[in-house]
C-alpha cells in the first residue's frame, strides 16, 4: 500500500491539473478579449470574442463578451455617426438576445437595443418600444429603470404617439428629481413647445436650462435653440435676443462643432438685423474652414444674402453676387432644402440687375417646386414676391391664386396669405367659383 501511495498522489495531481487547465485557458482567453475591447481594437476584439464563443458556446462569460462587443460598437457609432457601426452593434446585441436569454445582463442589452433603434440612422420606434418592454421584464437595475423612463419621453415625442410627451417628461422629473438626465428631459420639453409653435415658451425653457445647469454639456445647444426660437417671432427685439444668445453659446461652447454652429447662427441673426457689412467678413472666414457639407452650403447661402443686401447700395457688388449664385447653384442646387432659397435669391439678384421677367421665372420655379419641409420661410418669401408682382401688373386673378397656393401650406404665414387673398377678392370683386391654384413651372432659366 505504501508503494501505491506515490502513484495515487501522482494520478490525483494530474487529474487536478487537467481540471484546472481548461479554466486557466478560458480565463486567459476571456482577459485577452476584454483587453482588446478596452483598447478599442475592433478587428482583434471581434476575432477574440468569436473564438471564445466557438470554444465555450453558451458560457455566461461568452455572453459578457458579446454584450461588451455590441456596446463598444454602439459607442463607436455614436462618436463617428457611421451607419455601419450601428448595424454591427445591433447585430451583436441581437445575437446576445437570441442565445443568452436568461443572462444577468439581458436588461442592459435590450435597453441598448431600444436606444439604438430610436437614435440610429433609421429610427424605428416600434422596435424601440418592443426592446424597452423586454428590458423592463428582465429585472433592470435602478439605473436602467431611469434610462428606460428617459426612453419613454423620447418615444412619446415620436409623431403619432398616444402619450403626451410633456406629461411623460414631468413624470420623469417627479420620479427622478436628482437625475443627471434632467437636462435632457427639459431640453425635450422645450423641443415639444417649439414643434407646437409656442416659440416664446420654448425659448424660455431652453434659457432656463442653460441658466440652471450652465455646466451641462447641453447648455450651449440649449442657448442656440433658444435663439432659433426667438428668430421665429420675426420681431427686431426677438432677433436681437437671438443674436445675444448665439454669442453666449459661442462663449460657452467646448467643442469645435458647437462653436461653428453658434458662429453660423449668429451670422444668420445679424443678417436678419440688417448688418450685412458686419457679417460678410465672418462668412468669408468660415468658408476658409473645413466645414461639413450642410454647414458649408448654409454659409454659402448666407454669403449670397449678404452680397445681395450690400448690392442695394453698391452695384459694383453685382458681378460678385452673380458669381456666388452660379457657384452655389452648381454645388447646392440639387439639394431640395437649398433649391428654394437659391432660386428666391436669384430672383432678387436679377431684379437688382433690371430683368423683371427673369425674376418671375425664378420665383415661379421656387414656389412651384417647393414641397414638404421645403415650404419654409423662403417658400413664402418667394410666393409673396410673386403675388406682389402680379398685383403691380393688375393680374388680380393670378395674384389671388398665388395667395391661395401659399395659404394651403398652413402656419402663420399661410394665414397671412389667406387674409391677403380675401382682401384682394373683396377689393377686386373676384367672386366667381375658385379655380385650383396650381403653378406650372417655366423652363429652367439660364445662369446669369
Amino acid at each position: 500500500m505504501k508503494r501505491l501511495r506515490p502513484l495515487l498522489l501522482l494520478l490525483l495531481a494530474v487529474t487536478l491539473r487537467a481540471d484546472e487547465v481548461p479554466d486557466a485557458d478560458k480565463l486567459a482567453r476571456f482577459r485577452a478579449a476584454r483587453e482588446a475591447l478596452r483598447a478599442d481594437d475592433a478587428e482583434r476584439a471581434g476575432d477574440l470574442v468569436n473564438n471564445f464563443r466557438t470554444r465555450y458556446g453558451r458560457d455566461p462569460l461568452a455572453g459578457d463578451l458579446l454584450a461588451d462587443l455590441g456596446l463598444r460598437r454602439a459607442a463607436r457609432g455614436w462618436r463617428s455617426g457611421e451607419a455601419l457601426e450601428y448595424e454591427l452593434a445591433a447585430a451583436a446585441l441581437r445575437e446576445f438576445g437570441r442565445v443568452f436569454r436568461r443572462h444577468p445582463r439581458s436588461a442592459e442589452v435590450h435597453l441598448a437595443l431600444a436606444e439604438l433603434a430610436l437614435i440610429g440612422p433609421e429610427a424605428d420606434s416600434d422596435t424601440a418600444r418592443n426592446e424597452a418592454r423586454l428590458a423592463r421584464s428582465a429585472e433592470p437595475s435602478a439605473a436602467q429603470l431611469e434610462r428606460l423612463d428617459r426612453l419613454d419621453v423620447r418615444l412619446a415625442m415620436v409623431p403619432g404617439s398616444a402619450s403626451d410627451p410633456v406629461a411623460v417628461a414631468l413624470e420623469f422629473e417627479r420620479r427622478w428629481p436628482n437625475s443627471l438626465l434632467i437636462a435632457g428631459i427639459r431640453f425635450d420639453r422645450a423641443t415639444v413647445a417649439f414643434r407646437r409653435g409656442d416659440f416664446a415658451e420654448a425659448a424660455r425653457l431652453w434659457e432656463d436650462l442653460a441658466d440652471v445647469q450652465p455646466g451641462d454639456a447641453l447648455a450651449p445647444a440649449a442657448l442656440r435653440r433658444a435663439g432659433e426660437a426667438w428668430m421665429q417671432l420675426e420681431e427686431r427685439d426677438a432677433l436681437k435676443r437671438a443674436e445675444t444668445l448665439f454669442g453666449s453659446s459661442l462663449t460657452m461652447a467646448q467643442t469645435k462643432r458647437d462653436r461653428l454652429a453658434a458662429r453660423v447662427l449668429r451670422c444668420r441673426a445679424q443678417l436678419r438685423l440688417g448688418v450685412p457689412g458686419v457679417v460678410l467678413p465672418e462668412l468669408d472666414a468660415l468658408l476658409e474652414l473645413p466645414l461639413p457639407g450642410e454647414q458649408a452650403s448654409e454659409v454659402r447661402t448666407l454669403r449670397i444674402q449678404a452680397l445681395l443686401e450690400l448690392s442695394g447700395d453698391d452695384r459694383e457688388r453685382l458681378p460678385e453676387l452673380r458669381l456666388a449664385l452660379r457657384e452655389a447653384r452648381g454645388e447646392d442646387g440639387r439639394d431640395p432644402a437649398l433649391r428654394t432659397p437659391l432660386l428666391v435669391l436669384s430672383a432678387e439678384a436679377v431684379r437688382r440687375s433690371g430683368a423683371p421677367g427673369r425674376e418671375r421665372d425664378y420665383l415661379s420655379l421656387a414656389v412651384a417646386g417647393a414641397s414638404g419641409a421645403a415650404r419654409d420661410r423662403w417658400f413664402f418669401r418667394g410666393g409673396f414676391q410673386l403675388a406682389a408682382d402680379f398685383e403691380r401688373e393688375g393680374r388680380w386673378r393670378d395674384a389671388a391664386d398665388a395667395y391661395q397656393y401659399l395659404s394651403e401650406a398652413g402656419g402663420p404665414l399661410g394665414t397671412e396669405a389667406a387674409a391677403r387673398r380675401s382682401r384682394l377678392r373683396l377689393e377686386r370683386f373676384l367672386w366667381e367659383p375658385d379655380a385650383t391654384a396650381v403653378f406650372t413651372a417655366p423652363p429652367p432659366v439660364a445662369d446669369e
